[in-house]
This record gives C-alpha cells, sequence and structure tokens, in this order.
C-alpha cells in the first residue's frame, strides 16, 4: 500500500530528515503533493527542512566516522541488490542528518542593492561571484535578481527601462508600465515584456528565456517569437531556437538556493553543480556521465552532493589537492 505520510518522528528536525531520505528515492507526484502539504503545515517544518541543506553538506565531513560508514554499506547492499529501501533504512540515514543538524553555512550567498540612479553618467554594472547571488531593486518597482557568476549592466533608467545581460542568468519580475517596455538584451538578442516575470541565461554556447508569468517577445536578427507562462525558449549555437514546456516552480528554484533534476545525464548535473562552487566536479568515466538521475539539491553544496552519491553506491570520489572531486564508478 502506497503510504503518502512521512514516517514517524517527534518534532520537526527529525521529520525534516526522513522527508529528505523519502524524496531522494520517490519523485513522483504523490510523494510530492504530500511533502507539500507537510512543509505548509507549520513554519517550523520550514526552518527545519532548510537545516537540512547544512546537514547534509556536513556530512561529507563526517563520511569516515564509523557509524556512518556502516549505515552506507548497509544502504549499499540493498541497491546493488535492486530491493526497496525499507522504513527502517530509510530512518537510519535520516538519523544521520539529524546528528549533523544544526552546523554548516550555505556556500549560496544573497545580497539586495539599490537599482541605478536616474540621470546619471554611464551605465551602473552589478556583478555576483561564484555562488553568489544579488537582488537589485529598480527604481520603477522592478526587480532583477542575479543568479550565481553574473554581471548585469543598467543604463540611464529615466531615458528607457533596458538591462543588459552581459554573462550569467537573471531573474526579471517587471512592473507594469504600458507606456515604458522594460527591454533585456543578451548577445543581440532582445527579450521586451510590459509587465511580467520571466529568466535570461546566457553561457557561451547556449541561450535561454523562461516565462514564468505574462508575456513577453523574443528577437534574434530577423527571428520572433513569444513567449506564454510555463514555456521555454533555448537555442545551442548556431541551431534554431526552440520552445519547451517547462515547471513553472522549477524555472525559479534556482532563487531559493535549489537545483531541481529530472532524469539527466550525471554529466549535465555535475556542469551545472559546477556553476554555483570554486570546487569543481569531474566525471573520469563516460558511462558514469550518462547515468540518469533525478534529485533536489542546494546549489553550491557540491560535497553534499558528492556525499549523496557516494552514500548510495552511485560513484567514488576522489579529491584532488586543486578542489578538483574526480567521480569514478564504484569499484574501480
Amino acid at each position: 500500500m502506497n503510504d503518502n505520510r512521512p514516517l514517524h518522528a517527534c518534532n520537526a528536525d527529525a521529520e525534516a530528515a526522513e522527508w529528505f531520505v523519502r524524496l531522494q528515492r520517490q519523485d513522483g507526484p504523490e510523494a510530492q503533493a504530500a511533502f507539500q502539504t507537510w512543509l505548509h503545515e507549520d513554519p517550523a517544518n520550514a526552518a527545519a527542512w532548510d537545516k537540512i541543506g547544512g546537514a547534509w553538506s556536513r556530512l561529507g565531513e563526517l563520511a569516515e566516522a564509523p557509524e556512518i560508514r556502516a549505515a552506507r554499506a548497509d544502504l549499499q547492499r540493498e541497491l546493488r541488490r535492486g530491493q526497496k529501501v525499507r522504513r527502517q533504512r530509510m530512518a537510519a540515514a535520516a538519523a544521520v542528518l539529524l546528528a549533523v543538524i544544526g552546523g554548516g553555512a550555505l556556500s549560496y550567498q544573497s545580497w539586495r542593492a539599490a537599482g541605478p540612479v536616474a540621470g546619471q553618467a554611464g551605465p551602473t554594472v552589478y556583478r555576483t561571484p561564484v555562488g553568489g547571488r544579488l537582488a537589485v531593486d529598480l527604481p520603477d518597482g522592478s526587480q532583477v535578481v542575479l543568479n550565481t557568476d553574473t554581471e548585469v549592466r543598467a543604463g540611464d533608467w529615466s531615458k528607457a527601462r533596458a538591462i543588459t545581460l552581459v554573462r550569467g542568468e537573471a531573474f526579471f519580475q517587471v512592473a507594469k508600465d504600458p507606456q515604458r517596455p522594460f527591454t533585456v538584451t543578451a548577445d543581440g538578442r532582445t527579450v521586451t515584456a510590459l509587465g511580467t516575470a520571466f529568466n535570461v541565461r546566457l553561457d557561451s554556447d547556449r541561450w535561454s528565456v523562461d516565462l514564468l508569468e505574462g508575456r513577453v517577445r523574443v528577437r534574434s536578427g530577423g527571428a520572433a517569437a513569444e513567449l506564454s507562462p510555463g514555456e521555454r525558449l533555448v537555442q545551442e549555437g548556431p541551431q534554431s531556437w526552440r520552445i519547451l514546456r517547462r515547471d513553472v516552480a522549477e524555472m525559479s528554484a534556482w532563487r531559493d538556493g535549489r537545483l531541481v533534476f529530472h532524469d539527466q545525464p550525471l554529466g549535465e548535473i555535475a556542469d551545472e553543480m559546477n556553476r554555483y562552487s570554486e570546487a569543481k566536479l569531474q566525471i573520469a568515466d563516460a558511462g558514469l556521465a550518462q547515468a540518469k538521475l533525478s534529485g533536489r539539491f542546494r546549489a553550491g553544496d557540491v560535497e553534499g552532493f558528492v556525499a549523496m552519491l557516494e552514500a548510495y553506491g552511485l560513484a567514488t570520489p576522489v579529491r584532488e589537492a586543486d578542489r578538483t572531486i574526480t567521480l569514478r564508478p564504484v569499484g574501480r
């Protein structure tokens, strides 16, 4: 019988730990709905859930403790046999998380800044370091949130509501003003909106626009497209752009310091995790890089992600002197 209730626990910290373990193994809509119900039942639940990120990060530091090594070994044996993780094992894994709750700060740091001053000479430049996030309050009531390793520039706000994304990724919550369209330029392409919420990302060989609400028009050369909420426009290299459907909640997950993956190759996941951390993952085996995984992880929490891979018997990490973590197949 499917049981969507969390395992029995005496407090929010214990319940949060048990939910964390469960969601690493179950990713269906039924489990997600039950989790969201629990999360919003009590403010203490949300606070306890936030603690889990730090606890999971610290698990990497305690990986060689005898009790943790024994728990990992038991879990790995069950997974290799193809058996389902029993409730006792989930409770044991949750206990490991509870043992380290309260320590470890997130490396994904946030700041807030004021927007450009009307009439000032030259552009106002905003930048974030690797693992940083910056919210900028614009003079018209709009807001732009810069993700990790991002740079944007704003011109004279009294003349035009215009932002240039130089690199990285930014989310825009646009205040309505029909007389003054809001324009974002990224590598010669423009996204225009009147009042809406959207995300623009610019990588070396790829760019994308995610629309969360409202409507936007995207232009590149002679091509143009209008997006509806829940749509992503993406273009890789010289290829024609594509418009895909996406979950709106996932589009904005990074603003809460979360990264969400659904059936994606480990190589892609590692690349995304690397954006948020000075410690970098590399994969030494082509087959391992293609292994598909699903999960939710803290942005910048590379050690916690590696600890999860090791705990579940998915990969063996080798830590190099330059802060590179090489992932190898188990047993090699």
